[in-house]
């Protein structure tokens, strides 16, 4: 099931039924479908109607996750109704909404499941493949412009960024960070209802080094239109991952130099946490 989360005053939540379960948040175009006929629902959900969504997790997560997270950065802020939060696996609820609205996915996808780690993120993976791995945890948050006090006051133009921190057993945090792009994922697509490319493709980016390993790829369409940036870093027994969606007024500048100075910060924050 992919949850697709409209920022405004309201959250408008158009939930596509799919196999399996994924996230994604509109940027500058509007959110996709999925394919073979999906069923699509919209709800409307005020901020206190998502602060009241439970953490689904098993138990009680690490504390120091949750400190882990940013919670501002170059003007962007969690949500006062979304604060950033830990989970500890496995899930009670598979089908709530509270991971999902604090996550950004790209609105591609590729017939293999194997390639949702890159389209829909790394804690979408370990929710599907390793829930019940000992110790599995991760931490989620999302930054957006803070929130309008009048209709008339413009937003400031921020970048809107999720981060995640993943930590399980070796071998998973193993299989998670693996860069290689599978030959299945080669050719990601999109609904043909939406505007722009009907297919992307996955390209690994440089970024500077970061603790034990780090890695960053963009999800571009055939004219090179870039909708997705990410960077993930692995440290001890965490991965910390960053996505930036494409969205629609943000602030000038090399949106990959943005990428490495938000997961510098965060892999910073991180690190002073849960050394």
């Amino acid at each position: 099931m992919i949850h697709v989360t409209l920022k405004a005053s309201v959250t408008v939540l158009a939930v596509v039924s799919v196999a399996g379960c994924g996230t994604e948040h509109a940027g500058s175009r509007p959110p996709k479908a999925a394919a073979s006929s999906p069923r699509i629902e919209a709800t409307i959900m005020s901020p206190q109607d998502e602060a009241a969504i439970p953490n689904p997790g098993t138990g009680t997560a690490d504390p120091r996750l949750t400190a882990a997270l940013l919670t501002r950065f170059e003007g962007a802020v969690e949500s006062p109704y979304q604060r950033g939060a830990a989970i500890r696996l496995p899930l009670r609820n598979t089908k709530s909404m509270f991971i999902a609205m604090r996550q950004v996915s790209s609105y591609y996808r590729a017939q293999a499941p194997e390639c949702e780690k890159w389209t829909g993120g790394l804690w979408y993976t370990l929710i599907r493949d390793f829930s019940h791995a000992p110790g599995a945890q991760l931490a989620v948050t999302r930054l957006d412009p803070p929130m309008r006090t009048r209709p008339d006051q413009k937003p400031p133009s921020v970048l809107v960024f999720s981060e995640s921190i993943i930590t399980a057993p070796a071998p998973v945090l193993n299989r998670l960070a693996d860069g290689r792009v599978p030959a299945a994922c080669g050719r990601l697509t999109a609904p043909a209802s939406s505007p722009g490319d009907s297919t992307a493709v996955i390209k690994p980016i440089e970024v500077a080094p970061l603790a034990g390993a780090s890695r960053g790829f963009v999800i571009a369409d055939g004219q090179g239109v870039v909708s997705h940036w990410v960077e993930i870093v692995q440290f001890g027994s965490y991965l910390l991952e960053v996505r930036i969606p494409n969205q629609s007024s943000p602030p000038r500048g090399d949106r990959v130099a943005a990428l490495q100075r938000i997961a510098r910060a965060a892999y910073d924050r991180a690190a002073a946490s849960l050394r």
